[in-house]
């Protein structure tokens, strides 16, 4: 018995110092028959059919009855879990409880404020929410948990040790007119191993015009495109001084994402 409680605290402990969301609903563990603890505190926002896992930890001889995650709408520290709508009743499978992203609704309706207006047409964001986890002695849990909704595609930059990694941008803002050396963009999609990428899709736009494919279909990977070796004519034509933007667009069921650059050839 003594091995199952090391086990809770343990996890607890993970728990609090990867969130100050779970520091602040404290658990007395040693009346408690288990803890449930997500797997993720993030995803993309390709994964809207994702089965998201959480580990369930349990004292010896108890077992996890039921796992419920709700949004939470606590506005205070001082109170810091308010049950707002329910969002799923976890599946309970060899040690996980399982709840699919779908149950969170759509990931085109996050709050943005401009200029003192706020709209619900973010594509990313971040849901608050609760864990109310039963167990078969009757004793329950309650933890917050914020999952973050994250880019499902983004730019990348390789680092001094040669290494890509995540940028703001393509890091590419000029290219020579008829120049010869390559001129490398790399993007990447970010998503759950399980998460299915259907296509990648690139476009052009010179000087603000209207967007065209560009040719050639890109693998559903990280993707090093030399703009350099893309033929002028693809453009109409090329002058020196013409802007021409690079669009992506990726595509997972019925989630899109995309990411554009402008580059100047002069």
């Amino acid at each position: 018995m003594k091995k199952y409680i090391k086990q809770i605290a343990t996890f607890a402990l993970i728990a609090i110092l990867a969130s100050c969301d779970a520091a602040d609903d404290n658990i007395e563990y040693s009346t408690a028959g288990g803890n449930v603890v997500p797997t993720t505190s993030s995803i993309s926002r390709l994964d809207n059919n994702y089965n998201l896992p959480l580990n369930t930890f349990t004292k010896e001889g108890v077992t996890v009855s039921k796992v419920e995650i709700y949004k939470n709408a606590a506005k205070t520290t001082s109170d810091p879990i308010v049950l707002g709508d329910k969002v799923a009743d976890a599946t309970l499978t060899d040690g996980k409880a399982t709840f699919n992203t779908s149950s969170l609704g759509s990931f085109d309706v996050f709050p943005v404020t401009s200029g003192g207006t706020t709209t619900l047409t973010g594509k990313t964001g971040s849901y608050a929410l609760a864990i109310i986890s039963s167990y078969s002695d009757g004793s329950t849990t309650r933890a917050t948990w914020t999952l973050t909704v994250g880019k499902g595609i983004v730019w990348q930059i390789y680092n001094a040790d040669g290494d890509p990694v995540t940028n703001a941008t393509s890091g590419v803002t000029t290219a020579p007119y008829n120049g010869t050396e390559p001129v490398i963009i790399t993007f990447a999609p970010v998503k759950k191993s399980t998460t299915v990428v259907n296509s990648i899709v690139g476009e052009w736009s010179k000087n603000g015009g209207a967007f065209s494919a560009l040719p050639g279909t890109l693998p559903t990977t990280r993707q090093d495109l030399d703009i350099a070796a893309i033929p002028y004519s693809t453009y109409g034509g090329l002058a020196a001084g013409d802007k021409i933007t690079y669009r992506f667009t990726i595509t997972a069921g019925t989630q899109t994402d995309a990411i554009s650059t402008t580059v100047t050839f002069n």
